[in-house]
Protein backbone atom coordinates (compact mmCIF):
# COMPACT_ATOMS: atom_id res chain seq x y z
CA UNK A 1 0.00 0.00 0.00
CA UNK A 2 2.77 2.68 0.74
CA UNK A 3 4.07 2.26 -2.83
CA UNK A 4 1.11 3.12 -4.27
CA UNK A 5 0.62 6.27 -2.24
CA UNK A 6 4.06 6.86 -3.19
CA UNK A 7 3.18 6.74 -6.75
CA UNK A 8 0.18 9.10 -6.39
CA UNK A 9 2.43 11.52 -4.73
CA UNK A 10 4.70 12.07 -7.21
CA UNK A 11 1.71 11.62 -9.80
CA UNK A 12 0.15 14.25 -8.31
CA UNK A 13 3.55 16.62 -7.87
CA UNK A 14 4.42 16.09 -11.69
CA UNK A 15 0.63 17.32 -12.91
CA UNK A 16 1.21 20.38 -10.20
CA UNK A 17 4.26 21.24 -11.62
CA UNK A 18 3.28 21.24 -15.02
CA UNK A 19 0.22 23.19 -14.67
CA UNK A 20 2.26 25.92 -13.28
CA UNK A 21 4.61 25.57 -16.22
CA UNK A 22 1.49 26.33 -18.46
CA UNK A 23 -0.02 28.86 -16.31
CA UNK A 24 3.40 30.72 -16.72
CA UNK A 25 3.67 30.88 -20.57
CA UNK A 26 -0.25 31.64 -20.81
CA UNK A 27 0.46 34.96 -18.76
CA UNK A 28 3.92 36.18 -20.44
CA UNK A 29 2.27 35.61 -23.97
CA UNK A 30 -0.64 37.66 -22.67
CA UNK A 31 1.72 39.82 -20.90
CA UNK A 32 3.54 40.54 -24.67
CA UNK A 33 0.38 40.63 -26.35
CA UNK A 34 -1.22 43.33 -24.07
CA UNK A 35 2.29 45.51 -24.48
CA UNK A 36 1.71 45.19 -28.48
CA UNK A 37 -1.43 46.10 -28.08
CA UNK A 38 -0.96 49.37 -25.69
CA UNK A 39 2.12 50.36 -28.12
CA UNK A 40 -0.65 50.17 -30.91
CA UNK A 41 -3.00 52.14 -28.83
CA UNK A 42 -0.23 54.97 -28.44
CA UNK A 43 0.59 55.01 -32.02
CA UNK A 44 -3.05 55.81 -32.88
CA UNK A 45 -3.16 58.55 -30.35
CA UNK A 46 -0.03 59.87 -31.20
CA UNK A 47 -1.20 60.17 -35.40
CA UNK A 48 -4.48 61.51 -33.86
CA UNK A 49 -2.64 64.18 -32.21
CA UNK A 50 -0.50 64.86 -35.74
CA UNK A 51 -3.92 65.12 -37.89
CA UNK A 52 -5.12 67.93 -35.38
CA UNK A 53 -2.31 69.78 -35.52
CA UNK A 54 -1.86 69.57 -39.24
CA UNK A 55 -5.49 70.53 -39.89
CA UNK A 56 -5.84 73.12 -37.00
CA UNK A 57 -5.52 76.94 -38.09
CA UNK A 58 -2.09 78.76 -36.92
CA UNK A 59 -4.07 81.33 -35.13
CA UNK A 60 -5.28 78.49 -32.52
CA UNK A 61 -1.67 76.82 -32.16
CA UNK A 62 -1.94 74.32 -35.19
CA UNK A 63 0.18 74.22 -38.74
CA UNK A 64 -2.52 75.48 -40.91
CA UNK A 65 -2.52 72.80 -43.08
CA UNK A 66 1.36 72.41 -43.11
CA UNK A 67 3.50 70.61 -40.93
CA UNK A 68 7.29 72.17 -40.24
CA UNK A 69 10.77 70.65 -40.98
CA UNK A 70 10.10 68.62 -38.01
CA UNK A 71 7.80 68.62 -35.32
CA UNK A 72 8.21 67.67 -31.53
CA UNK A 73 5.65 65.22 -29.40
CA UNK A 74 5.72 68.49 -27.07
CA UNK A 75 3.78 70.28 -30.17
CA UNK A 76 1.21 67.83 -30.90
CA UNK A 77 0.71 68.38 -26.81
CA UNK A 78 2.76 64.95 -25.08
CA UNK A 79 4.24 67.20 -22.27
CA UNK A 80 6.36 66.34 -19.68
CA UNK A 81 3.86 65.27 -16.55
CA UNK A 82 1.03 65.28 -18.74
CA UNK A 83 -2.71 64.00 -17.32
CA UNK A 84 -2.36 62.08 -20.16
CA UNK A 85 -2.79 57.85 -19.85
CA UNK A 86 0.30 56.24 -20.16
CA UNK A 87 2.88 59.26 -20.85
CA UNK A 88 6.33 59.26 -19.21
CA UNK A 89 7.60 62.05 -16.77
CA UNK A 90 10.81 62.27 -18.89
CA UNK A 91 10.95 65.00 -21.13
CA UNK A 92 10.08 63.70 -24.40
CA UNK A 93 12.81 64.76 -27.01
CA UNK A 94 11.72 66.64 -30.58
CA UNK A 95 11.13 63.24 -32.36
CA UNK A 96 11.26 60.48 -30.10
CA UNK A 97 9.34 59.90 -26.63
CA UNK A 98 9.26 56.89 -24.22
CA UNK A 99 6.94 55.84 -21.70
CA UNK A 100 6.49 51.92 -20.20
CA UNK A 101 4.63 51.01 -23.35
CA UNK A 102 7.48 51.75 -25.24
CA UNK A 103 9.52 54.05 -28.16
CA UNK A 104 7.92 56.28 -30.19
CA UNK A 105 9.48 58.03 -33.22
CA UNK A 106 8.21 60.66 -35.57
CA UNK A 107 10.00 60.58 -38.94
CA UNK A 108 9.61 61.68 -42.71
CA UNK A 109 7.99 64.55 -41.95
CA UNK A 110 7.21 66.49 -45.27
CA UNK A 111 5.52 70.11 -45.43
CA UNK A 112 2.46 68.79 -47.43
CA UNK A 113 2.53 65.98 -44.38
CA UNK A 114 2.06 63.52 -47.63
CA UNK A 115 4.56 60.73 -46.09
CA UNK A 116 4.61 61.55 -41.91
CA UNK A 117 5.97 58.29 -40.42
CA UNK A 118 4.91 56.97 -36.51
CA UNK A 119 7.22 54.34 -34.97
CA UNK A 120 6.84 52.34 -31.91
CA UNK A 121 8.89 49.72 -30.47
CA UNK A 122 8.84 47.52 -27.28
CA UNK A 123 11.28 44.88 -25.90
CA UNK A 124 9.58 41.81 -24.43
CA UNK A 125 11.17 40.88 -21.14
CA UNK A 126 14.28 42.69 -19.81
CA UNK A 127 16.42 40.71 -21.46
CA UNK A 128 15.55 41.82 -24.73
CA UNK A 129 15.00 38.65 -26.01
CA UNK A 130 12.28 39.90 -28.38
CA UNK A 131 11.66 43.23 -30.60
CA UNK A 132 9.27 44.33 -32.61
CA UNK A 133 8.36 47.69 -34.09
CA UNK A 134 5.00 48.78 -36.43
CA UNK A 135 4.88 51.41 -38.47
CA UNK A 136 1.81 54.25 -39.28
CA UNK A 137 2.15 56.53 -42.69
CA UNK A 138 -0.55 59.32 -42.27
CA UNK A 139 -1.59 61.80 -44.73
CA UNK A 140 -3.98 65.07 -43.49
CA UNK A 141 -6.96 62.26 -44.31
CA UNK A 142 -5.90 59.04 -43.84
CA UNK A 143 -3.56 56.80 -41.95
CA UNK A 144 -2.37 53.77 -43.19
CA UNK A 145 -0.64 50.68 -40.51
CA UNK A 146 2.40 48.97 -42.01
CA UNK A 147 1.97 45.95 -39.75
CA UNK A 148 4.44 44.55 -37.19
CA UNK A 149 8.05 43.47 -38.32
CA UNK A 150 10.73 42.78 -36.28
CA UNK A 151 12.95 45.58 -34.79
CA UNK A 152 15.80 47.06 -36.73
CA UNK A 153 17.35 49.95 -34.81
CA UNK A 154 19.56 51.37 -31.99
CA UNK A 155 18.60 50.63 -28.14
CA UNK A 156 16.63 52.75 -25.95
Amino acid sequence: MGQQQLLLLVLGAIIVGAAILIGINMFSGSSFQANQDAVQQDCLMIVGRLQQYYRKPVALGGGGHTFPATISFQTIGILENSPLPGVSTTTPTDTDWKNEHGKFTIAGLTTSATVTAITGEFTKGATADVRKTIMYTITPTSVTNGGWGDYSGTDY
